[in-house]
């Protein structure tokens, strides 16, 4: 899916999809490799320049600890950025695929779906070997801003994974993926 947003003199970049069964093949694989410690892997951690740049989101899957339910939040495609920068800041900004305008004038549920079919926040982040902590400045729900989101990070080339490293209250497990778009500091 092209990122119109990012179209003019760059021009619509575009990402490689991949297959909906090899997208959760690696959730699956990474969500266990997260569960089984951190000694589970013995990737090294990724140096803090590797992941500078514009990253498009690639997908956003939530698995119920225990089991092997996996769900897609956002849907198989959902639409989004990552920027990390050199001067540790950073942006995200998803959104599930196939959001329908606003019809005219917009309705108190149109508002709500488009509410709980985005996830955004920005601020800082520290690094620190696999680990990622985003302290959250400005964010989608209040209750985000002045906290931290850590994640645990798995750079494989040009893509990046990146999971909760415990539950979440829900006794769920977030893995978002990444593909590098704009390599280096990049801005929106």
């Amino acid at each position: 899916m092209a990122l119109g947003a990012l179209g003019g003199e760059r021009g619509t970049l575009e990402a490689p999809r991949v297959s909906l069964e090899a997208t959760m093949r690696a959730a699956l694989v990474l969500i266990a490799l997260v569960l089984c410690g951190p000694n589970a892997a013995d990737a090294a951690s990724p140096a803090e320049g590797d992941l500078y740049g514009l990253w498009k989101v690639t997908s956003n899957l939530r698995q119920v600890v225990g089991t092997d339910e996996v769900t897609m939040p956002m849907g198989a495609h959902p639409s989004g950025v990552l920027e990390l920068r050199p001067d540790h800041r950073a942006l995200y900004i998803v959104t599930a695929e196939d959001r329908k305008p606003f019809s005219k004038p917009p309705t108190p549920e149109e508002y709500r779906d488009k509410f709980i079919t985005m996830s955004v926040f920005a601020g800082t982040y520290e690094l620190v070997g696999d680990k990622i902590t985003f302290h959250v400045e400005v964010g989608q729900f209040p209750d985000w801003v002045g906290t931290d989101i850590r994640r645990t990070l798995d750079l494989h080339g040009n893509v990046l994974h990146y999971v909760n490293p415990r539950p979440l209250a829900r006794q769920l497990l977030s893995l978002i993926s990444a593909e590098l778009l704009v390599p280096g500091p990049a801005a929106i």
